[in-house]
Formats: C-alpha cells, sequence, structure tokens
C-alpha cells in the first residue's frame, strides 16, 4: 500500500488551498474596491437639461461633497424649461440669474427662478411656485441647511 501524506502535509493539497485563498481574498478586495468608488458623502439629486416636464426628470446623479442639488427654470419662446442638477454650493449663494455680459438683451435666457437645496432629492421640490411676483422670483437664491 503506498504511503499517503496527510493532507495537511500534502504539498499539492496546500498549493490548491492556498490558491482558492488568494482568489477569495482578490474578490473580496475587488468587491471593496469597487464599492469604495462610490463617493459615500454626496448628494443625490435630480438631473435632467432642458425639459418642460420637471416631474418627468427620473435621471439621477451622485453630486461631489462641495455641491447642492439645484433647479433653475427660464423662459424661452417655446415656453419654460427647467434643469436640474448639481451646482457648487459657492455658485448657489451668489447667482444671480439673468446678467450675462456680452450678449443683447432679445438672446438672454431670462431666469424666472433659481434654487439650491441640501437634501438628497431634494431638488423635485424647488420652483414650484412662480407666481405672479416674478421679480422677487428672478433673485431667487436659497439654500436649506439641514
Amino acid at each position: 500500500m503506498p504511503h499517503m501524506n496527510p493532507p495537511r502535509n500534502n504539498p499539492d493539497l496546500r498549493r490548491e488551498t492556498n490558491c482558492a485563498m488568494w482568489l477569495n481574498m482578490r474578490v473580496v478586495l475587488a468587491t471593496l474596491l469597487f464599492l469604495g468608488v462610490a463617493p459615500t458623502n454626496g448628494l443625490e439629486c435630480y438631473s435632467c437639461q432642458n425639459v418642460a416636464d420637471p416631474s418627468a426628470c427620473t435621471s439621477t446623479r451622485t453630486c461631489a461633497a462641495d455641491q447642492s442639488c439645484y433647479k433653475q427654470s427660464r423662459a424661452e419662446p417655446s415656453g419654460r424649461v427647467y434643469d436640474m442638477g448639481c451646482r457648487g454650493v459657492q455658485v448657489c449663494g451668489v447667482h444671480l440669474p439673468g446678467l450675462i455680459v456680452g450678449r443683447s438683451l432679445e438672446k438672454r435666457q431670462q431666469a424666472v427662478c433659481h434654487q439650491c437645496c441640501s437634501v438628497s432629492l431634494c431638488n423635485a421640490q424647488l420652483c414650484m411656485d412662480i407666481g405672479s411676483n416674478a421679480t422677487s422670483k428672478i433673485l431667487a437664491c436659497c439654500f436649506q441647511l439641514s
């Protein structure tokens, strides 16, 4: 009867076990790296450009840590259009819509509303009330702290 090494002393079995452990470790590391790529502290915001109906916007994006969600509406010859997405918090604080240097008055896209917020998916609720007081809405820019 041939002499057999116990399984723990068998070099082939140890090599296979080490290889399997190494492969499992690589899979775990790859998974952790993949999960670590997504930003964990950015807001999730609705993100659409030039849409007539902002409630139809279903695409989202994760903002950088120094960004807020925003929604802006503007009047165009075809009607009111909306932009939604991420914008730097410093831009949200100082944005003055309609002040575009170097363009004729006829070609300016007059912003009727520009608002920012700092809670995930909050920009769906912005620029909802664009009433008769358009002048105050033109300079509207709010940043909700939470």
